[in-house]
């Protein structure tokens, strides 16, 4: 076979060089599937000591906006649940108080009926 013979290319090239590159790019994008590489990946980038500077602070910035929002709720959860409760109480002092006047109303009655 000579160069252009498809068949005795052993590592199924077809000669062709568009259907070639869209077979590679094909195989290697099967291959970071299976590897679990991201397709955000950039080959190299691992050496490249500002883009790792950059992606830390980024995943930083991340974890410090998520920490903040966790922070912010926690505080709106701890200020109803203080409202919650000085409302309970409030209720408490209410029916304490009726329930006073409601024995004071019965004292006078036995006592203008003794």
């Amino acid at each position: 076979g000579g160069r252009g013979d498809a068949a005795a290319a052993p590592s199924g090239r077809t000669g062709e060089t568009h259907a070639d590159a869209a077979s590679k790019e094909r195989e290697t994008n099967a291959l970071k599937e299976a590897l679990g590489i991201s397709s955000a990946y950039v080959g190299g980038s691992a050496f490249d000591r500002e883009a790792q500077e950059r992606e830390k602070a980024e995943r930083q910035a991340r974890r410090d906006a998520e920490e903040a929002e966790r922070a912010s709720l926690l505080a709106e959860l701890e200020r109803e649940q203080a409202r919650e409760e000085r409302q309970r109480a409030k209720e408490a002092r209410r029916r304490d108080k009726e329930e006073r006047r409601a024995e004071k109303k019965r004292q006078k009655k036995s006592r203008g009926s003794d």
